[in-house]
Formats: structure tokens, C-alpha cells, sequence
């Protein structure tokens, strides 16, 4: 049963979404700008530190209650839920799960003050293969100096911190050689390259992170030096059930617009609407048993992931299916409103375009095919 407090802040999330104005919500997207008033508003009511404990300033929300507020977020605006779900998952997690108490006490509190904070794993040249990444960290006496470029950073434009995976062991020392280490993007040696032109989700940017002879203290390695591929697994882990959750938002926003549509739109000549067809109405079912399936995996993997149980492979379940799940029902969506669907006033097809972006970030279809299968024959 949620926490009455959680209920509350979901209730302050409903209210916070019903009043963006669609026009804003357009209008941020075709211009390809971050939603940074929004964003404050977010911070200025907690919403930007709720995995951060309260000792540091945070909620201290586990993920069932993180994701519980964030589902009306993605429904709403997927670009500013994946900013949010960013700043509340995979940028702050090595630092909470690993950091020591000096690092906790000095980012902690920012991260709940609303700082943005980004996770650089993904390089030109390496995505899923964390193992090959290339970027170094050559270690001296008195630093660590960063030399390479990660790619396709969210939240890096406007950001204030990150956290950066490198290596630091020897070439070919694959996973073994790699460590992570937290950082202000102010440090000297830090260029951002400009915003990628994606398909969809234009008001959460992405961008290349260039180092370029980027020194920082040796206070910045966070866990053991090269055992940064454990902690790139485990925030990943965690963090793709917040994924999930964005693809859950996007076919249940892809279902009300297509019965919305559907309540207005005349067929057979004028006499009867498209929800009262037959074709119509078992598109629907389909529709709201595959939401209602999706969301159930995603809420049993972060029951057993707040319980302290084996969840990595529920969670990969659920990111597998609601990817899929989110393809699926805005595809069908976009059918609903027929030539209107590919038309851009109407606004549907930006829907099934940002579900791709889910089918891919936070770990490919194939990679939690690899993950699952791995499970199923005790090889994870």
C-alpha cells in the first residue's frame, strides 16, 4: 500500500502536468528547446531530488514510489518525464549506491536542489558493449586527466554535473580496466558539442561530452578504481524500469488521443462514429490489456527490486515489453486516425516516433533478449 505522502506528491505531479498548456508543449518541441522553466518548477517542488535520501534533502522514495509519481509526467510529456527520470535514476545512482560519504554529502544535496546531473557511458564507437568503451583516465600523482568523447548525453546541455565512466586499466583489460568517477561540467577541458538532430523528443537534448586533457582530483573516482563496469550495470538496472514506465505513459497518452479522435470521427457516410465500430472497439481492448499487462511487470520488478530480491531479469522483462508494447499501440493509434495520423497538426505520429527512442535507450530489444535468456539458463 503507498505511503499517504506518496499519494500526495503523485497528486502535486497530476496537478503540475494539467497545467502545461498543449501550445507550450508544441511549441518547445518544434523548436527543440529544453523546458527549463518547467524543469525549476519541478525542482522548486522536490521533484528533482526524490531518489535522493532525506538526510541529503531528498524524498528518499523508493522505485515503485518514484515511478508511481512520475507516471503522470509520462503521459503528459515524455521529454520532460526523461529529463526528470534521468535526474532521479542514472545520474544520481552511482553516487548514491557507491559513492563515499564525502562525495554523498557534497552532490547529494544538489541533486536535490534541482542541479541537473548526466551519466556518460555511450562513446562513438561503444554503446551496449560497455566493455569497449575508450575514453581514458590516465592517473598522476596528484589527478586523474580525461581524455575522449562520450556521445548522446542526455541532459549534459544545461547540466551541471556528471558522471563519467573511463578507463583506467590497461588496453584490452576490457570491463576490468573501467572506473567511474563524479565531476562538475564547469571543470576546465570540458566542451559540449551541439544538440543532435533526433526524430522525436527534441526538448530533452542530447549531446557529444568532449574531455580534452580534463584534469580532476582522484576525490572523484567513486567506488573502487576499475570497477566501474559493476556500477555501470547496476544503475542501468535500475534504471530501465523508468523506461518502461515512459513507454506505459506514451501508449496510454497514444489510447486517450485515439479515443478522443475516434468520439468525433464520423464514418459510413455520416452515420456512425469510429468508437462504434467493431474494428475500433477491439483495437481498444487490445490496447488497454497490453497497457495493464506492461504496467503490472513494471511495478512487480520494482517491488522486488525495493525488496532487496532478484529483479535484473523482471526488469529486463519490462523493458522489453513495454518498448514493444508502446511501438505497438501508437502504431495502432496513428491507424485510428487514419490519413489524419500522418498528418502533423494532429500530432499523433510524434508519439510512435518517441516510442522508438524507448525501444532503444537504456538497453536495445536484444540486449534484454541476451539478458533474459541469460537468466532463464542461470548464466546471469
Amino acid at each position: 500500500m503507498l505511503k499517504e505522502e506518496v499519494k500526495q506528491v503523485r497528486g502535486l505531479m497530476m496537478d503540475f502536468v494539467r497545467d502545461i498548456p498543449k501550445e507550450e508543449i508544441d511549441s518547445l518541441e518544434k523548436e527543440h528547446e529544453m523546458p527549463l522553466d518547467r524543469i525549476g518548477m519541478l525542482g522548486d517542488r522536490g521533484m528533482m531530488g526524490l531518489s535522493v535520501p532525506l538526510e541529503y534533502g531528498g524524498a528518499g522514495f523508493c522505485t515503485t514510489e518514484l515511478l508511481t509519481v512520475g507516471e503522470p509526467l509520462a503521459e503528459a510529456w515524455s521529454s520532460l518525464y526523461l529529463i526528470w527520470l534521468v535526474q532521479n535514476s542514472i545520474a544520481v545512482l552511482p553516487v548514491l549506491l557507491f559513492g563515499n560519504n564525502e562525495q554523498k554529502e557534497f552532490w547529494l544535496p544538489r541533486f536535490a536542489n534541482g542541479e541537473l546531473g548526466c551519466f556518460c557511458l555511450t562513446e562513438p564507437s561503444c554503446g551496449s558493449d560497455v566493455a569497449s568503451l575508450k575514453i581514458s583516465a590516465k592517473e598522476t600523482e596528484d589527478d586523474f586527466i580525461l581524455n575522449g568523447t562520450k556521445r548522446f548525453i542526455t541532459n549534459a546541455i544545461n547540466g551541471k554535473m556528471a558522471t563519467v565512466f573511463a578507463r583506467t586499466g590497461a588496453k584490452g583489460s576490457g570491463s576490468k580496466g573501467i572506473s567511474a568517477f563524479i565531476l562538475d561540467l564547469s571543470t576546465p577541458g570540458i566542451i559540449l558539442g551541439s544538440a543532435e538532430k533526433k526524430i522525436a523528443l527534441h526538448a530533452s537534448p542530447i549531446c557529444d561530452v568532449i574531455f580534452n586533457e580534463c584534469h580532476i582530483p582522484k576525490g572523484a573516482l567513486v567506488g573502487e578504481k576499475n570497477n566501474g563496469f559493476k556500477i555501470a550495470m547496476s544503475t542501468l538496472n535500475a534504471g530501465r524500469l523508468g523506461v518502461a514506465m515512459q513507454a506505459v505513459g506514451l501508449a496510454e497518452e497514444a489510447l486517450r488521443r485515439a479515443k478522443d479522435y475516434g468520439d468525433e470521427r464520423m464514418v459510413a457516410g455520416g452515420e456512425k462514429k469510429v468508437n462504434d465500430t467493431e474494428q475500433a472497439r477491439r483495437k481498444y481492448a487490445w490496447m488497454r490489456t497490453e497497457i495493464d499487462a506492461v504496467r503490472a511487470l513494471i511495478f512487480e520488478a520494482a517491488r522486488l527490486k525495493d525488496e532487496g530480491q532478484p529483479f535484473v531479469q523482471k526488469a529486463s522483462e519490462a523493458k522489453l515489453k513495454a518498448a514493444r508494447v508502446a511501438l505497438e499501440v501508437t502504431r495502432e493509434a496513428v491507424g485510428i486516425f487514419g490519413g489524419n495520423g500522418f498528418i502533423a497538426d494532429y500530432d499523433i505520429f510524434r508519439l510512435h516516433a518517441e516510442a522508438f527512442g524507448v525501444w532503444i535507450y537504456e538497453g536495445t530489444q536484444e540486449i534484454q533478449e541476451m539478458i533474459i535468456s541469460k537468466a532463464e539458463f542461470g548464466e546471469l
